[in-house]
């Protein structure tokens, strides 16, 4: 418990956690007004709440795989590994809390995304569709506890990833690059869009019920998807783990 106490120390009393999650909300905010606006009058009021929650949810795992990694590369960055590992012996323990940490707060980080997306959305969408707008319509409230997972499940990948690259900016910008180019350029190349579907942002996709997916991908149920994405999230987390452990601090 003390080891997970002062990793939510750290990530409160630095500005890095707060400015990212205010970055995350802010933007699903606008991005919101903006999906809202822009809805026909004859949409499916289900299908827009779904692209809502999933604008929401990408902008909420990238932050939180962001958050996750600086919350490790940052102990090598300001060359605070050493005491850390000195005040808590079983590096272990280190990383368990902070695997647990952005677990946590990738899920509050979620909700706080889902939120603000849905208060925005409702008011928007009642004045502007012809359907009713409920949070019971087909496949919303699957999406929403999916949005909260999602981004839970990113802040242990984060944690991982920083682990096993150890440099900072290395590891963000790979990141951003495999989620937003790399993904997508592997969905558009017929030879491997069998494979695509089995990738974290697809999954993620499928997850959510993203209705802005192209008719030729075809991504896994729900239930495959959230194994799977479990599933990269614990091997992302026993590879760092295990890297953090047997590896030389300086």
């Amino acid at each position: 418990m003390r080891a997970v106490h002062a990793e939510f120390r750290k990530l409160f009393t630095t500005k890095t956690g707060f400015l990212l999650t205010l970055v995350s909300v802010v933007l699903s905010g606008l991005l919101t007004v903006l999906v809202s606006l822009n809805v026909s009058k004859t949409d499916s009021a289900s299908d827009a709440l779904q692209t809502i929650i999933t604008i929401g949810s990408n902008f909420g795992y990238l932050l939180s795989a962001i958050l996750g990694i600086i919350g490790i590369t940052g102990e090598y960055r300001h060359q605070t590994v050493t005491p850390t590992f000195l005040s808590v012996p079983v590096r272990s323990t280190v990383v368990i809390a902070k695997l647990f940490t952005y677990l946590v707060w990738g899920a509050v980080l979620g909700l706080l995304n889902l939120i603000i997306g849905l208060v925005i959305a409702l008011p928007l969408l009642s004045n502007r569709l012809v359907d009713d707008v409920s949070l019971s319509a087909s496949g919303v409230r699957t999406s929403m506890w999916a949005a909260i997972v999602i981004t839970a499940i990113f802040g242990i990948i984060g944690v991982g990833l920083g682990a096993l690259l150890r440099n900072q900016v290395a590891a963000i910008v790979g990141l951003v690059l495999y989620l937003f180019i790399v993904e997508n350029v592997l969905g558009a190349i017929s030879a491997v869009q069998s494979v695509y579907k089995y990738l974290p942002g697809a999954l993620a996709s499928a997850l959510t019920g993203s209705v802005g997916t192209p008719d030729n991908i075809h991504l896994l149920g729900r239930t495959p998807a959230a194994l799977l994405l479990i599933a990269y999230g614990l091997v992302f987390a026993a590879v760092g783990a295990a890297i953090t452990i047997s590896r030389d601090v300086t």
